[in-house]
């Protein structure tokens, strides 16, 4: 039977207990130099993070997309929990579709999947008995007067780590300090001599309207890919996008780097263990070709701009500026830092590769076939692209800016993608 939207508040309200920062608002301190601080919600209220919507009519595919880029277009309200989840009916094959929405601050790629598996899904088929959802946070929080005091503590403390870790490193292990010390000043050196991404269409003012794109390809497909061109997930991630890029944006610019565009590959800086919230990635800049190549030639092209990079610095370098701006700078200097990092004139695009879970996971006992991921988009920057593993499926989403870049044709990623899998007698 359909969800309804009762069904799915109470369903998220009792597993809110196994991701806490749902349930927490940033609050902000009076002085500019502290950071804001995560607090609980005194006034958290299920109904204003889980709604119900119904797609345009005829309900297909283009109406699903439109809706996402929509949604996903507005800004969440930071006076409350930074994120969201939408009940949508009115699929032209009778299904529901759910939309996950959470900003970067409270999970990453990876976080965010192990938040939607914690809240969302099921393990097995069978509907959970009836669960009594986890209470609100109490009706109170930290006094306005005490968030600047709490801001510096934790920023202190946070600096104070970061000085003990290099400490401890550098007088218990003086050779492994020294062998990190090289590697995140190569890191930073690399970043550096990297320079400004190349002239591309890609890179401009960014409009009020996004469009999105959905696309499936078969897993054992794209195992099958990986195999016959002896490719890593991410090159083929990165051949996709830049398939994308020749057709929205190829490139004409005369120079070294005038027929590539620059795409920035995010890395997970996670440890193991269990997923703690917030963003936990760096990132690796790979010249991408932006011209018209066959499927091959084109993968064969990425795969060559990748082979420098596979002992690369940069994610630790990067890594390390953002970490020193985030634990020794006041607020203000450490949002001018990372914004005039995180921009197009750094990198063309943003292309990601996600491993989700490799296994049938279930809402209300319905199974959940496919997972799409939803990359945003970096200021003065068109293009993301995101690949994602989901049971028996590789789920793509392709976003643009709709205002600076022309519509994807239809099948152009399945035209690119039919061409790398290799017949059944060469397999």
């Amino acid at each position: 039977e359909p969800a309804s939207l009762a069904q799915l508040r109470d369903h998220i309200a009792a597993k809110l207990g196994q991701w806490p920062r749902l349930t927490q608002r940033l609050a902000f301190p009076r002085l500019p130099v502290a950071r804001p601080v995560w607090v609980d919600d005194p006034g958290f209220a299920i109904e204003r993070h889980v709604f119900a919507a119904r797609l345009d009519p005829p309900g297909d595919r283009a109406a699903l997309q439109a809706y996402v880029a929509e949604a996903m277009n507005v800004a969440l309200d930071r006076a409350h929990p930074l994120w969201q989840a939408h009940l949508l009916d009115g699929l032209d094959d009778g299904s529901q579709a759910v939309l996950l929405k959470v900003h970067h601050a409270v999970a990453d790629g990876l976080g965010a999947i192990h938040a939607g598996a914690s809240i969302l899904f099921d393990e097995t088929p069978e509907v959970p008995p009836g669960r009594t959802p986890d209470p609100a946070p109490p009706g109170r929080g930290t006094p306005d007067a005490g968030i600047t005091g709490q801001a510096l503590r934790q920023q202190l403390a946070l600096a104070g780590r970061t000085a003990a870790a290099g400490w401890h490193t550098a007088t218990r292990s003086p050779g492994v300090a020294w062998q990190q010390s090289a590697r995140t000043a190569r890191g930073v050196w690399e970043l550096a001599r990297a320079g400004p991404a190349p002239p591309s269409a890609l890179s401009r003012p960014l409009g009020t309207r996004r469009r999105l794109v959905l696309v499936d390809l078969p897993l054992h497909e794209f195992r099958a890919v990986r195999r016959a061109h002896h490719a890593t997930a991410n090159e083929l991630t990165l051949a996709l996008a830049s398939a994308v890029v020749a057709e929205l944006a190829p490139a004409s610019a005369a120079g070294p780097n005038g027929t590539t565009a620059r795409a920035s590959l995010p890395v997970s800086t996670r440890r193991h263990g269990p997923v703690e919230p917030g963003s936990h990635t760096s990132a690796l800049l790979v010249d991408i070709p932006a011209t018209r190549l066959s499927p091959a030639e084109r993968l064969a092209a990425v795969q060559a701009a990748m082979k420098p990079l596979r002992f690369s610095q940069q994610p630790r370098g990067s890594q390390f500026v953002m970490a020193a701006a985030g634990s020794l700078t006041p607020a203000r200097l450490h949002a001018a830092v990372s914004r005039w990092m995180y921009r197009g004139k750094w990198f063309n695009l943003i292309a990601t590769n996600m491993p989700g879970p490799a296994h049938q996971l279930y809402l209300g006992g319905a199974p959940v076939p496919v997972a799409y991921p939803i990359v945003p988009l970096a200021e003065d920057m068109a293009l993301s692209v995101g690949a994602m593993s989901w049971a028996e499926t590789v789920a793509i989403g392709v976003t643009t800016d709709a205002e600076a870049l022309p519509t994807l044709p239809p099948g152009i990623i399945q035209e690119f993608w039919r061409s790398l899998v290799p017949s059944p007698e060469s397999a």
